[in-house]
């Protein structure tokens, strides 16, 4: 993904929509796998944004009654570090397959957590695990955010599974539920800011029965199981003119 590709007016830009001028761009990270750090050089002001891992969605091939994943957590934090300051992540796990295949609950997905300077910890929840069999599976509840977040919003839940399945769950300025199908429930949407900033990105929930889900979104439902979505970070630093 080409830098600021996906922050096309968030750069500099503050919670009221106006943006800054005079800003240089001296870092960029957008990560979906995997742990990260950033050592400014200079005093800068850096843009966090992080999602949690979505839930997997339940798996069972015998009553093929499951429900969808929930979607994960997202977390907005704007500070400054000071030269030689590190600012450092891990980005959580999308939630893996059933706990006993071939039929189970679907798996939570990992925690999203940023270290800041302090020690303190920002963490974006992955969502909760999907249901499989019995009469009316529950779907995962959606990952919450912890820590001082600037904007801190809890992903979506997936849908219940069974007779009387539902789709997953829209999550506020993030993504839309997935569909329901048959006695599968939808994966939950991935929290967002798409509602604060153009072109921040998000992940809609998986369909029951095979679509996958989009980034930090969960699962449907299925027979053989839909895993959930990965986790995110996207750290942006500027200098101020």
């Amino acid at each position: 993904m080409a830098t600021g590709q996906t922050l096309r007016g968030l750069v500099g830009q503050g919670l009221n929509g106006r943006r800054r001028v005079g800003l240089e761009l001296v870092a960029h990270f957008d990560q979906l796998v995997g742990s990260g750090a950033y050592t400014a050089r200079k005093s800068c002001i850096v843009t966090v944004l992080a999602w949690g891992g979505g839930g997997g969605g339940g798996s069972d091939s015998t009553l093929s009654r499951t429900a969808g994943g929930g979607g994960g957590a997202a977390g907005y934090r704007m500070l400054r570090l000071s030269a030689g300051q590190t600012l450092s992540w891990v980005v959580g796990l999308p939630g893996p397959l059933t706990d006993s295949p071939p039929d189970g609950d679907g798996l939570a997905g990992g925690d999203t957590v940023v270290t800041l300077p302090s020690g303190a910890l920002l963490t974006a929840g992955g969502g909760g695990g999907g249901r499989h069999g019995g009469s009316t599976p529950l779907g995962g509840a959606g990952g919450v955010a912890q820590g001082v977040w600037d904007v801190a919003r809890a992903g979506a839940a997936g849908g219940q599974g069974g007779p009387s399945a539902t789709p997953g769950m829209a999550a506020i300025g993030g993504g839309g539920g997935g569909s329901v199908s048959g006695n599968w429930g939808g994966g939950g949407g991935s929290a967002g800011f798409a509602d604060l900033f153009v072109g921040t990105p998000f992940g809609n929930g998986g369909n029951a029965g095979g679509t996958s889900p989009g980034v930090a979104a969960g699962g449907g439902g299925n027979t053989v199981n839909g895993a959930g979505g990965s986790g995110r970070v996207i750290i942006v630093a500027h200098l101020a003119s």
